[in-house]
């Protein structure tokens, strides 16, 4: 697999990850299928690192349990904030990913993310949080629940020939591209 720092070494151990965020209509916003207002769709635990990995998140993947044309149809679009997104933060300090949430705009899968991350705590939790705000369209009448899912194929560099070098390009404490 190639990637601004080269070659994944072979002996990177994948793994896939999968988060599921639910919104059930008029709860707690009358009308709406609201994701922000959940409280279990923030924080959901992505992975957990340990401070002698490297882990590469190559690709990710966002469907939800309604057609994606109805999906869509459905955003809220009458605040910024209702927009549905997600963003990756980290558990130890709360430090987010990337400055900005990363809008969902069509259904994806197997999508390039390439973005590295490693933690210098002993331990550390990759969060996920999900918001949003549907509306209830006449397509969703009668649907009680949406639930959206994001998946990420992850790779744990564990080869310290690479590692080093890395982490001598990164300042101390977290690294992220």
């Amino acid at each position: 697999m190639s990637t601004i720092y080269g070659l994944i070494p072979k002996n990177s151990k994948p793994f896939t990850t999968s988060n599921i965020f639910t919104a059930q209509f008029n709860v707690p916003t009358l009308g709406k299928y609201d994701f922000t207002a959940t409280p279990g769709n923030r924080g959901q635990t992505v992975f957990r690192m340990v401070n002698s990995s490297v882990y590469f998140i190559a690709s990710l993947s966002f469907s939800a349990t309604t057609p994606e044309g109805d999906f869509l149809s459905a955003i809220d679009i009458s605040a910024a904030a209702n927009f549905p997104q997600w963003r990756l933060r980290f558990n130890s300090d709360q430090t987010i990913l990337h400055p900005y949430p990363f809008p969902v705009v069509t259904y994806f899968d197997d999508r390039q993310f390439q973005t590295f991350v490693s933690s210098q705590q002993s331990e550390d939790i990759l969060l996920m949080d999900f918001s949003g705000v549907l509306n209830q369209i006449a397509a969703l009448v009668g649907v009680g629940e949406i639930r959206a899912q994001v998946s990420t194929l992850v790779y744990e560099i564990i080869d310290n020939n690479w590692i080093k070098p890395y982490r001598d390009k990164s300042a101390s404490g977290f690294f992220k591209i």
